[in-house]
């Protein structure tokens, strides 16, 4: 999500999400929500991703993006 452009990026995944439960959009969204700064919906995103089976080559301790859940 370099363009920073989060809100577009949250939109296009709730529709993928509507067709197909993707466990990586699903991280995907979280981390949008994380950027935006807000924490609640980046953390309810994060566990349906998990719920899903999130695939293991996914770090969440290391992506940038998720940097705010980290305190």
């Amino acid at each position: 999500m370099a363009l920073h452009e989060y809100e577009s990026a949250i939109a296009a995944f709730q529709k993928n999400i509507s067709i197909r439960d993707n466990p990586v959009t699903m991280y995907n969204m979280a981390c949008a929500y994380a950027r935006l700064g807000q924490k609640e919906k980046a953390i309810e995103w994060l566990a349906k991703a998990d719920d899903k089976k999130l695939p293991t080559f996914i770090d969440i301790t290391a992506d940038d993006d998720l940097a705010s859940l980290r305190v």
